[in-house]
């Protein structure tokens, strides 16, 4: 399955869900909630979390998630490499490091260390709805929308999402 990224409009749905662009959306994206056997009547944030969402199981490989995040936003020309104290991230020209405990701790420091390496353009918040799963889901937007998405929706963005935080990790 290729990529896929939600425009602005599409993420409006989640916290104002129009049935006629609902089914726009629906027919846009049929061919994906066919193949991961999504059904309209499900919540929006899970659909949204199949068919836009990054996924981190609690055992991945930190250089992975990495990968993973740089496969959303390739225009940034996102590469890793693991050191002996952790990760060598290279982003949109510039190179910055993630210092790891070589834990089960460091999924998150992974995350946390490259949410502040895109913090210009980009935000990854957690989809709240695989909080209590072994495989977490995020959303990375650009930084605009979600300061936008926060703005007009407050409460119903923060009742989807979750901001990464240094207390943030698997359950």
């Amino acid at each position: 399955m290729k990529i896929n990224k939600p425009d602005f409009n599409e993420c409006i749905l989640l916290f104002e869900p129009e049935q006629e662009a609902l089914d726009s959306f629906f027919e846009k994206y049929k061919e994906e909630m066919d193949y991961y056997s999504l059904e309209k009547d499900l919540p929006p944030d899970i659909i949204f979390s199949y068919l836009f969402g990054v996924t981190v199981d609690w055992r991945e490989y930190d250089s992975d998630i990495i990968k993973y995040f740089g496969g959303y936003i390739p225009e940034k020309n996102v590469s890793v490499k693991e050191t002996d104290y952790g990760l060598n991230v290279l982003y949109d020209g510039d190179s910055f490091d993630i210092k790891l405990s070589f834990s089960g701790a460091d999924r998150y420091n992974t995350i946390r260390g490259f949410n502040e390496i895109i913090s210009n353009d980009y935000e990854i918040r957690l989809f709240d709805s695989s909080f209590y799963s072994d495989t977490h889901a995020f959303l990375i937007l650009p930084k605009t929308w979600w300061n936008e998405l926060d703005k007009r929706f407050g409460e119903k963005v923060s009742g989807i999402f979750t901001v990464i935080t240094e207390e943030l990790d698997f359950p």
